[in-house]
């Protein structure tokens, strides 16, 4: 989220410009955490008629910001999915010329445990520059995965169904993928079949290929349908990124 919102201040000033950000956390009595997140700009500033249409996703405003930045306009659509997803609020204060100040707060349970946050890292690190293909229907979710795994230092490639899946698998050059991110209900071939579908294809490197299925269902009867259609491994939607990390390590 912050990322993307500094990203844009960023890309969408002048020379000479400015960006303030500032973060802080709250407890309240109910026990939950709110942190609060604010970045301020002296840059371009939006128009209130792109301010109705910005979250979507591709939304760009035919201005001089776009002169300033060769964005393909999903930064904020990205934001907003996961300020939702997390159950927070996203404010904004924008003028054309005047600059922008975007407020993010964010509801966060303290953690009770201590997390391993040394071992992330290392993990990731020594997984950096493999190659994986996410298989994914929804175009959204596809450049979000693709640019997380990207700042992890994995090279990426999508397919938007499990036929193309398939396809991409039994046709790229031998070594192409290391592993196959699967999600599981997907139009035109699901993930299931789609593994299916590898696990018989004539060349074993191919067909012994690591999938690791994702979907939204976390009932036990998903689990067995993705090992018995030959998957490797189970996450549950919404990603959690170091879960994901720390599967793509143990498996590859």
């Amino acid at each position: 989220i912050c990322q993307n919102i500094i990203g844009n201040a960023i890309k969408y000033n002048h020379p000479g410009g400015w960006v303030r950000c500032s973060f802080r956390e709250s407890r309240y009595a109910d026990g939950v955490c709110r942190l609060e997140f604010i970045c301020e700009d002296n840059g371009a500033g939006m128009s209130e008629t792109f301010q109705r249409h910005m979250f979507e996703a591709f939304a760009q405003e035919n201005s001089d910001r776009g002169s300033l930045s060769g964005g393909v306009g999903l930064g904020l659509a990205v934001v907003k999915k996961l300020v939702d997803e997390r159950g927070g609020t996203i404010q904004v204060d924008s003028a054309r010329g005047q600059g922008t100040r975007f407020r993010v707060v964010l509801p966060m349970m303290p953690s009770e445990a201590e997390e391993p946050e040394a071992a992330l890292p290392d993990a990731a690190a020594s997984i950096a520059g493999r190659r994986l293909l996410v298989a994914e229907d929804n175009e959204l979710n596809r450049e979000i995965a693709q640019e997380i795994l990207r700042e992890y230092g994995f090279l990426v490639d999508s397919a938007e169904n499990g036929a193309v899946a398939v396809e991409k698998v039994s046709t790229a050059a031998p070594g192409s993928y290391d592993l196959v991110l699967m999600d599981v209900q997907m139009p035109v071939m699901d993930g299931y079949t789609a593994t299916r579908k590898i696990r018989a294809l004539d060349d074993p490197a191919r067909a012994k290929i690591p999938i690791l299925a994702m979907t939204a269902n976390a009932f036990d009867e998903d689990r067995c349908n993705a090992l018995e259609s030959g998957m490797n491994g189970f996450l549950s939607k919404p990603i959690v990124i170091s879960d994901l990390v720390q599967e793509l390590h143990k498996i590859l």
